[in-house]
């Protein structure tokens, strides 16, 4: 199950509120939380949308299960943070064959967060699945 949560700024992104939310995601238990701002025009003027900083501050307030789906410039915190995870996925498949266990493990992330960076190398041919039988073990390519 995924649960999206849509954040105002003043209205919905206080530390208070963030984590109240995050009691409250806890409660769901949701495989995955998309968070959201304003993106359009709102109908009330006073929505407005976080900006980067506070959408990745909210991004750690809530969870490691956590994404942000709003837009952000390519040059943000977050993007960057990202870029840091898929790398840091790589360079443990560099060390060793994993599975996404023990990537979600070794590097103290949600195993839907690792599957998504696993995806990401796949696409770039950064790494291949080994065959086999059991689990799906990844190694980086040579």
């Amino acid at each position: 199950m995924w649960l999206e949560v849509l954040l105002v700024a003043g209205v919905s992104d206080s530390d208070e509120h963030l984590a109240a939310l995050r009691h409250a995601i806890d409660q769901i238990g949701p495989d995955l939380v998309q968070i959201n701002t304003v993106v359009r025009p709102p109908a009330q003027t006073r929505a407005r949308p976080l900006s980067p900083k506070r959408l990745h501050h909210a991004l750690e307030m809530l969870g490691p299960n956590a994404e942000i789906i709003a837009p952000v410039p390519e040059n943000s915190m977050v993007r960057e943070s990202h870029k840091q995870t898929t790398d840091a996925v790589l360079e443990l498949l560099k060390r060793r064959p994993c599975t996404i266990a023990d990537v979600a493990i070794g590097l103290s992330i949600h195993p839907s967060e690792v599957i998504k960076h696993i995806q990401i190398l796949l696409t770039n041919e950064r790494i291949r699945p080994l065959d086999g039988d059991g689990p799906t073990f990844y190694v980086a390519e040579s």
